[in-house]
């Protein structure tokens, strides 16, 4: 669900720019180098490198904020992620 709801919202270039301009932004585009064959691909990439480093919460606040029309697909992605919102 996280694929689709990321590839709905972005195109490749946009999303490199948005994991980009977020924390640990520079680390996460440089592991993201390399020939990516689809967004659907460079999405579950960036996704396993959020995981790793993290920064999965981080994406939620972000996406809500960049999507403020899209909160409501973005909050049940979230909330199978463990993530509520609470605070936010």
């Amino acid at each position: 669900m996280l694929r689709v709801l990321l590839c709905s919202l972005f195109t490749e270039a946009d999303l490199r720019r948005f994991l980009g301009s977020g924390e640990q932004g520079d680390e996460i585009v440089r592991a993201l180098r390399g020939s990516i064959a689809s967004l659907a691909v460079l999405v579950d990439v960036a996704v396993a490198e959020l995981e790793r480093r993290g920064l999965i919460a981080f994406l939620w606040t972000r996406l809500r904020a960049k999507f403020p029309a899209r909160v409501a697909d973005i909050n049940p992605v979230a909330a199978i992620w463990g993530w509520s919102g609470v605070g936010s």
